[in-house]
C-alpha cells in the first residue's frame, strides 16, 4: 500500500547517496535534494517546470470541458488544447522571473480539431466556443515564495511545498481559488450567467522523477501536469439560468517543438499564430473569461 513520505524522509530511497560530500556530489554529476530545505524547493520547482538556464520551456496540453448540473449526468462538451510557453529566468539575486503565454482552444470533441461550431449537449444550442489567450503573467519564485513581479518579497517566509516521493517518482500539488464580481450580471444578461458573481477552484499536480531532477548535466527535467478547473459556467457555452458548474479537465506535459503536439493543435497554432512562440510578447491580456467575452462580443457590436 502505498505511503506518502514527508519533506523531511523524502530522500529515504537514496539516503546512501545523501551521505557523500559535496565535492563528491559534483564528481558523480549528481546534486543530491533535501526537499525540505527552501534553496533545493527553488532548484527542483525551476528544472521541474522550467528551465534553469532561462531558456523557453513549451508545454502542450489537452483535456476535455464538461458541464455538471443538478440532476443531470455530468456532460462532456468538448475537447481542449493549447501551448503554454515559459521562460524562468535566472536573477541576479538568486531568484527566478517566471513569464508565461497561454495560447489555446476548444474543440470538436470526436476529432479534437479547432471548429467554428460546438454543440451544448445539455441545450442542444449551436454555439461559437471563444478562444484561450491567457498572459503576460509574470512573478518571481525565490527561496521566500513567490511573490508579484515586482513586489517586495518576505524575508520571513520560506519557499516549502508539498512534495511527495515514491520510489523515483515525485510530485507536488497547489491549489487556489478566487472570486470576482460577474460584467455579465444575470438580470442585463440572462443568456450568459447565472450569478453575480464568478467563481474558479483550480488544481494542478506536476510530476517529475528525482534521478532527472537531481541530474546535474540537465537544467530543465521532464514534467507531467494533471490540471481540474472548476468555475462558474463561461458565457459561451449560453446556459442562462440552469444552475451549475464546468469542470476542465487536462493532462499535459513539456515538449522540445511544436511537432511534439497533436496536428490539430499545429494546425491551430499555423492558422491563428504562426509567430506565437518567437514574438517577445505575441499578446497582451485580455482578462478572464466573463471580461473577454464582453470585450470581444458584446462591447465591439456597440
Amino acid at each position: 500500500m502505498f505511503k506518502p513520505v514527508t519533506r523531511r524522509s523524502a530522500l529515504a530511497a537514496t539516503a546512501a547517496a545523501g551521505t557523500l560530500p559535496l565535492t563528491a556530489q559534483a564528481a558523480t554529476g549528481r546534486r543530491i535534494l533535501d526537499l525540505s530545505k527552501p534553496e533545493d524547493n527553488l532548484y527542483a520547482v525551476v528544472k521541474l517546470r522550467g528551465d534553469s538556464s532561462g531558456k523557453q520551456v513549451l508545454q502542450w496540453y489537452t483535456g476535455t470541458l464538461s458541464l455538471v448540473v443538478p440532476g443531470k449526468l455530468p456532460a462532456v462538451v468538448c475537447r481542449y488544447q493549447g501551448i503554454i510557453r515559459t521562460t524562468w529566468t535566472p536573477q541576479a539575486d538568486g531568484s527566478y522571473k517566471y513569464r508565461t503565454f497561454d495560447l489555446g482552444f476548444f474543440g470538436d470533441l470526436e476529432t479534437g480539431r479547432h471548429v467554428e461550431k460546438i454543440t451544448n449537449p445539455i441545450t442542444g444550442e449551436l454555439l461559437e466556443p471563444t478562444q484561450v489567450r491567457d498572459g503576460p503573467i509574470s512573478s518571481i519564485y525565490s527561496v521566500n515564495g513567490a511573490f508579484a513581479n515586482g513586489a517586495k518579497p518576505d524575508l520571513t517566509k520560506r519557499l516549502n511545498l508539498p512534495w511527495v516521493v515514491s520510489g523515483n517518482d515525485v510530485w507536488y500539488s497547489a491549489n487556489f481559488g478566487f472570486e470576482f464580481p460577474n460584467v455579465l450580471p444575470p438580470a442585463q444578461y440572462p443568456k450568459l450567467s447565472s450569478s453575480e458573481k464568478v467563481v474558479q477552484r483550480s488544481q494542478f499536480t506536476y510530476k517529475g522523477r528525482l534521478s532527472e531532477l537531481e541530474d546535474n548535466t540537465l537544467t530543465s527535467a521532464p514534467m507531467e501536469t494533471i490540471m481540474v478547473v472548476t468555475s462558474t459556467i463561461h458565457p459561451w457555452l449560453m446556459m442562462g439560468q440552469m444552475p451549475g458548474m464546468q469542470q476542465i479537465q487536462t493532462f499535459s506535459h513539456k515538449i522540445a517543438k511544436v511537432e511534439d503536439s497533436s496536428k490539430e493543435m499545429q494546425e491551430f497554432l499555423a492558422k491563428t499564430m504562426p509567430d506565437y512562440l518567437t514574438k517577445d510578447t505575441p499578446f497582451e491580456g485580455v482578462g478572464n473569461s466573463f471580461e473577454a467575452y464582453k470585450r470581444q462580443r458584446i462591447d465591439k457590436q456597440g
